[in-house]
Formats: C-alpha cells, sequence, structure tokens
C-alpha cells in the first residue's frame, strides 16, 4: 500500500503539465502589412518594422485590442483556448493532471501571431501570413521524418517495401508571383527502424533502402496550405544486409545492394503550423528507370516532412 502512494503521489504533482510547464504570461506578436499602431487597455503600443509585440497574462477571458493607422480602425477580440501542455495530461498522467489545472489561468493560450490586412476596414486577422509577395525568396530546410519506400530492384523476384524514419531536405522557395513559388530542392530519406537517432545492433539478414532525389516544383499558397506539382530525378538504393552479431544463423543470400537512377514527379502538400514552421506530405512516384537499364516500371517514395521556411528576402 505504501509504495502505491508513493508511486501515484509524484504521479498526480508532477503531472499537471499545463502548471508546471507553461508561465503565467505568454507573448503575442500582431503583425501587420503596413505600418500601424495597437492599442490594448488604453495604452498604445508602436508597430515597429509592421510588428507588434506584447506580453499578455494567461487568462480564459479573451482580449479586446485596437489596431489603427491613419485609414482604418479595428476591433479584434483574441480568444484563448486550452494549451498544449493541457492536454497532454491526458497522456502523461490519464488526465489526473487536468484535476489540478482545471481552476489554473496557465491552462489556457492565446494566439502567439496574429496577422492584420490594414488595407481595408474588415474586423478581421488570420493566424497565418495570408500574403507572401513576389520577389521572396525563402530558405527551405527539412527533416522527412516518416518514409514509405516501394522499390524494385532489378533481378529481384518481388518488389521491396518498408517504411522507417529519417532525412534531410534542402532548398529554396523563390515567389515568382504573390503567393506561387518555385521550389528547388535536395533530399536524401532512409529506412532506419526506430524515430530518433541510436546506435543498434542488427543480428541475422535484413533489408534496408535509401532515397537521394532532386525536385523541382510549381506551388501555390492557398491561406495556410501550400500544393504543388513537379519534376524529380533519383536514384534508389535497396540493401540486403546481415549481421553476425549475436550468433545468428548463416545467411540464405550474400548481402547486396541494387541502384537505380529514375525520372519521376513529385506532389507536394503542406500546412502552416508556425511562423516558419510547416507539416508537409510528399508523394514522389518514379515511372522511368534510365540506369541500370531503360524501362518503365513505377516505384515511390512516400514522405512525412517537418519543414522550416525562413525568409531570406521579403
Amino acid at each position: 500500500m505504501k509504495k502505491c502512494i508513493i508511486l501515484i503521489i509524484p504521479l498526480i504533482i508532477l503531472g499537471s503539465c499545463a502548471t508546471i510547464i507553461n508561465r503565467k504570461t505568454q507573448r503575442i506578436d500582431i503583425i501587420t502589412n503596413t505600418p500601424a499602431s495597437v492599442k490594448i487597455n488604453d495604452e498604445i503600443l508602436l508597430n515597429v518594422k509592421n510588428r507588434t509585440k506584447f506580453i499578455a497574462l494567461r487568462d480564459v477571458r479573451p482580449i479586446k485590442l485596437y489596431v489603427f493607422n491613419e485609414n482604418f480602425s479595428k476591433e479584434l477580440i483574441l480568444d484563448s483556448r486550452n494549451s498544449f501542455p493541457y492536454w497532454f495530461n491526458i497522456y502523461a498522467n490519464a488526465g489526473l493532471g487536468m484535476l489540478i489545472d482545471k481552476d489554473s489561468p496557465k491552462r489556457y493560450v492565446f494566439p502567439k501571431r496574429v496577422y492584420v490586412d490594414m488595407t481595408n476596414s474588415v474586423n478581421s486577422f488570420t493566424l497565418y501570413n495570408p500574403t507572401i509577395r513576389k520577389g521572396s525568396l525563402q530558405l527551405h530546410y527539412s527533416l522527412p521524418w516518416i518514409n514509405n519506400f516501394l522499390l524494385k530492384p532489378v533481378d529481384e523476384n518481388s518488389p521491396k517495401f518498408n517504411t522507417g524514419f529519417w532525412g534531410a531536405k534542402l532548398g529554396l522557395d523563390y515567389y515568382n508571383k504573390t503567393n506561387q513559388y518555385f521550389d528547388l530542392s535536395i533530399s536524401g530519406v532512409m529506412d532506419f527502424f526506430i524515430p530518433f537517432p541510436a546506435a543498434v545492433d542488427l543480428s541475422g539478414e535484413y533489408d534496408t533502402m535509401s532515397s537521394l532525389y532532386l525536385n523541382l516544383s510549381y506551388n501555390y499558397r492557398i491561406k495556410k496550405y501550400s500544393v504543388g506539382y513537379g519534376i524529380s530525378f533519383s536514384k534508389n538504393t535497396w540493401y540486403h544486409n546481415y549481421s553476425d552479431w549475436g550468433d545468428p544463423p548463416p545467411p540464405v543470400r550474400e548481402p547486396v545492394s541494387k541502384s537505380d537512377y529514375s525520372v519521376g514527379f513529385i506532389f507536394p502538400l503542406y500546412i502552416q503550423a508556425g511562423e516558419y514552421f510547416n507539416i508537409g506530405l510528399l508523394y514522389r512516384p518514379s515511372f522511368l528507370t534510365i540506369k541500370p537499364t531503360m524501362e518503365f516500371k513505377y516505384e515511390h517514395l512516400i514522405s512525412v516532412d517537418f519543414a522550416w521556411k525562413i525568409p531570406l528576402i521579403k
């Protein structure tokens, strides 16, 4: 009984995730597309480079603010919602922490970034940048975290399937039109069997896959989504490996590595989840293999991608 109490008490005390993790205050950025001022509780805050930063107390009650310039004035209401640490109690302690967080203002969060269009009189705002101008250039860095492979190595009797983790992508997004852009990127992905880097020892026979590819796509940005299409050139590699760690039985076949060079398409879909952070789904089918033999065959890579798009030229 004492052991149960010893285990339960820390679970409850340490389990109030919002109370422990969240501060009493949070920062909010009001971003406008033209110079403007922000008024809160009769205090006027200066908008510097079209951005106003202020600290707000967490609360269930909404925040009322005014955004104005020489042409327009807007009254905006920022509603609060339950924060991620509050909902994380369900996973961390089967929801027990919610009982502690229930009456705490720390359970709430306001929008961290608010975008306001000051070229009209409509009392509205968005939580994403509604317009990226022509001529803008962004650095695109991604972690293709989950990767699903379908490969057809030459002289193998059956296709090879696997899903694993890890990769890296680096590229540039150039906006040739407002909210339309070219993405030129190079990527390398693999099917590592655990979702975090670690030293592992494998025993016996096992297969691994990887892909290195270059892609050029044309993309349309619609609200907080972007969708596109393009072409890709890839080197896909399948490995049949053998490790003698742990004294496994002898291999049925010798270790081998087979690669092909293919041309295909790419179809990216992203949703903006932060000022710079995006979550994407990439579908890259290949139809024409040009090496080691010229032939039409279908292979694919499907990736869940975590991307950071950092402005270089605004």
